[in-house]
């Protein structure tokens, strides 16, 4: 049984990767998720050594992504276009990262860092991520 993991954007497949960070299939990627739920202590997290990579490739490579234990996910179907559902819970805050922009996630609206401790996270299917 997988409880914690490490949930990226796959650009390649269009989907929520979820590799396991635990269990017997540790360091396996072992869903490709339209949405995916987060419950836990929830960890957003960059390799500044990959984020280096990106910056003098200027191409991405997987650096970025949230931790946390994995509560829900709906699988990815290629070709199906699903309907966006974002939370409905007034207290999730939209964040975001950018490489060339950001070393780290930081809230959409304001830029501003996040706190240390978030319990919850919902990523939806067209790549927004939310936290509480």
């Amino acid at each position: 049984m997988v409880n914690k993991v490490f949930v990226y954007y796959n650009l390649h497949k269009h989907c929520w990767s979820i590799r396991a960070l635990d269990g017997p299939k540790k360091g396996l990627v072992i869903h490709h998720a339209s949405y995916v739920r987060l419950g836990g202590s929830i960890e957003p997290t960059v390799s500044e050594r990959g984020r280096q990579r990106v910056l003098e490739q200027k191409s991405k490579n997987v650096h970025a992504g949230i931790k946390g234990t994995l509560l829900h996910h709906i699988p990815f179907k290629t070709g199906a276009n699903p309907k966006v559902i974002t939370p409905s819970i007034t207290s999730y805050k939209q964040i975001t990262y950018n490489p060339y922009l950001y070393n780290e996630f930081v809230f959409t609206k304001t830029k501003k860092g996040l706190p240390k401790s978030l319990s919850a996270c919902f990523m939806t299917n067209d790549r927004q991520v939310f936290v509480n």
